[in-house]
């Protein structure tokens, strides 16, 4: 929960328009948690988000459902917009670009409101296609709308009368819930798990645990029994073995650089703990996040001062 208040306060809310040296954006937010799972409600008096690949070093790695209560505004995922209505659900992937932005043409400026849901990767496990639902928007009116706008609703409104034993149920009905939906939109619904794709999540859970370690081809397919040419077909849909295990890697490092709890472990241990060699690793997390490991570090500890006034002046590089 910590890593995800750092993320909302920082990744996504970014200053632009109003006067110059003024606030311009203005929100406030709630939250319950539950098992795996964080929802609440948040208002916006002027609807304008960025997330820079500088952001995402600083963003946690999880799925967010954004249910539209009040407002619309406009969406911008790898150049394409889409107008997001009152009463529509977007999803966004934190690993991934996403501006939000409102259009005077659209009528006067008013306050949103949204409703969301995050749902940790880690919970998430292994869906082919995920990636592709980045600004996905399922349309006030659509069934699946109905279903997981109702239930994040439902939630919302009783969450403050569940005993402890009951958020970590609903925590994990929910989580489910909404995995098998986003395998729907995904088009992946499976009645039983399919055979590659069980084998698929255990090579995952393997790497996932042995970040620190060499992880060559050879190396994993003695270890699960398989040919070289069998490894590279599973995880075609990842991009690759290669890229699979950098991406973890680079996610496990950023995560070391965010915690409070690991601020004594210079950049090179960092490195050496996510299996990377030090100069390797600064020129790949500056290719994928725009920032080097150090300056990312440095933003991370100047959050704890004003996390809000520094999402507000760091980051005011909006297209």
């Amino acid at each position: 929960m910590a890593q995800w208040l750092l993320g909302i306060n920082t990744a996504q809310v970014v200053q632009s328009g109003g006067s110059e040296g003024g606030p311009a954006f203005s929100w406030r937010e709630s939250e319950q948690s539950g098992d795996s799972v964080i929802a609440g409600s948040l208002k916006s008096e002027e609807t304008r988000f960025n997330r820079t690949a500088s952001c995402i070093a600083l963003a946690p790695d999880h799925l967010l459902i954004l249910l539209v209560e009040r407002g619309e505004f406009i969406s911008n995922v790898y150049g394409e917009e889409r107008l997001v209505h009152q009463g529509d659900l977007m999803i966004q992937d934190a690993s991934q670009p996403c501006s939000l932005r409102f259009d005077p043409q659209l009528g006067p400026a008013i306050p949103c409101e949204f409703l969301y849901l995050v749902l940790s990767r880690s919970v998430l496990g292994y869906l082919e296609g995920l990636e592709r639902l980045h600004g996905r928007v399922v349309r006030r009116g659509e069934p699946l709308n109905h279903l997981l706008g109702g239930h994040l609703k439902l939630l919302l409104s009783i969450a403050d009368q569940l005993s402890e034993e009951e958020r970590r149920c609903a925590g994990r009905g929910t989580v489910g819930f909404f995995v098998h939906a986003l395998e729907l939109l995904c088009g992946r619904v499976r009645s039983q798990p399919e055979p590659a794709n069980a084998l698929l999540s255990g090579i995952c859970t393997y790497i996932e645990q042995h970040l620190d370690q060499p992880l060559d081809v050879g190396t994993l397919c003695r270890r699960f029994g398989i040919s070289r040419s069998s490894l590279y077909r599973l995880f075609e849909p990842l991009g690759g073995i290669a890229t699979h295990i950098r991406h973890r890697r680079l996610i496990r490092a950023r995560q070391y650089l965010l915690s409070p709890a690991h601020s004594h472990l210079s950049i090179a241990a960092i490195a050496r703990r996510c299996g990377l060699e030090a100069n390797t690793f600064t020129r790949l997390f500056n290719q994928t996040y725009g920032v080097s490991p150090r300056e990312a570090r440095i933003m991370a500890i100047k959050l704890g001062g004003d996390p809000l006034k520094l999402a507000q002046t760091i980051w005011r590089d909006a297209p």
